[in-house]
């Protein structure tokens, strides 16, 4: 702890002590969970994925991508599982209907639920 403290000293950092939490088993910060022995993804975080609601309108593919985008750096081969949805925001992309976005939601929901601990195990 004194090496901890000594080095938010040199990077002449504040600390506020009602946010400090010292001596925890597990917590949660910026999307993770966080224990002594790993670091995992928020689940709550997963769920919203999970949660989107699904629609034609450009602006809430654009907001499920970059949602999703987060996730990219868990999900082997995340770029070709997203491909579809990025296809679909150029302007004269065929919008092939309901059942198309919903199974590509899906493949995407899928590669990060399913994924997550195939490319990176942190």
């Amino acid at each position: 702890m004194r090496v901890v403290l000594q080095k938010i000293r040199e990077a002449n950092l504040k600390l506020k002590l009602t946010k400090c939490k010292w001596f925890k088993q597990k917590l949660t910060f910026v999307r993770y969970k966080i224990t002594a022995r790993n670091i995992k993804l928020d689940p709550r975080n997963i769920e919203k994925i999970k949660n989107a609601r699904v629609s034609n309108s450009t602006t809430e593919l654009r907001g499920f991508l970059g949602t999703a985008q987060f996730y990219r750096q868990f999900v082997k081969d995340y770029a070709d599982i997203a491909r579809p949805i990025y296809d679909m925001l150029k302007d004269d992309a065929p919008r092939d209907g309901e059942v198309y976005i919903i199974s590509i939601y899906s493949i995407v929901y899928i590669g990060i639920y399913h994924g997550i601990y195939l490319k990176n195990n942190i």
